[in-house]
């Protein structure tokens, strides 16, 4: 394939496809690890290492390994040879100042429970994101780590708000309809991690409901099948909270 080769990416991809390290969060998924692993089987072939690939991921040139990590996770579910090149490499990815390698590093960072260094990518991620629509997912993602991983929730509270009202409502309509559920599923998510959630369940109904309702509208034939396709993606995340 053009991806495993890192001359390009694969730019139709399928909800049978998904962006491990960009449309699903932090989160750190077997189901890719367990799918290759019956494929290997039934092929009579050997999974690589972890330690193999690392070692192959480390002699990739910069501008490809956002590819590579992509691809890694996609094929073998490795997410921990994703972040130990990601950490091994960090100086030469914060000097590539790529936003989608930022974000893959981060989130395989955070899916391995690394959340400072989640964290800083994401940090440089909203520095160096080409346009509105990347700088908020990078803020997002960044308010995921903080809240999931690290229990902040007094950086949580300052910066959601902002978040939702100032960047998200500088967005495209078409953009909004992604992001205000992605919004709506954090604050529930923070809701529930907090002290009080029994008065809170109504309100995390809610904003879950409105969530999927709003993700539904976006899934409509006006839309190119990507973009249907990524909002089935981030549907999974709402569903699975």
């Amino acid at each position: 394939m053009q991806v495993v080769e890192g001359e390009k990416s694969l730019n139709e991809r399928t909800i049978y496809a998904p962006y491990y390290l960009n449309d699903l969060g932090i989160r750190l998924s077997s189901s890719p690890r367990i799918f290759m692993n019956e494929i290997a089987k039934e092929n009579d072939i050997s999974m690589p290492s972890t330690e193999g690939i690392v070692a192959e991921l480390m002699n990739v040139k910069i501008d490809k390994l956002g590819l590579w990590l992509d691809t890694v996770v996609l094929i073998t579910g490795d997410f921990k040879a994703a972040y130990l090149v990601s950490e091994a490499r960090k100086s030469e990815i914060i000097k590539s100042k790529n936003c989608d390698l930022f974000i893959y590093s981060g989130s395989a960072a955070s899916a391995m429970r690394k959340p400072e260094i989640g964290a800083e990518f994401f940090e440089y991620a909203v520095k160096y994101a080409p346009s509105t629509i990347d700088s908020v997912i990078a803020k997002h993602r960044y308010l995921v780590t903080k809240l999931k991983r690290e229990r902040n929730f007094e950086l949580f509270d300052k910066k959601i708000l902002n978040l939702l009202f100032n960047d998200v409502m500088q967005l495209e309509e078409k953009d909004k309809l992604q992001v205000i559920p992605l919004v709506d599923n954090l604050l529930a998510l923070r809701m529930l991690m907090g002290n009080d959630v029994k008065a809170d369940n109504l309100v995390n109904s809610v904003l879950l409901f409105n969530a999927q309702k709003i993700l539904n509208h976006s899934k409509n034939d006006t839309y190119d099948q990507s973009y249907i396709n990524q909002s089935v993606r981030y549907q999974s995340q709402i569903s699975i909270n």
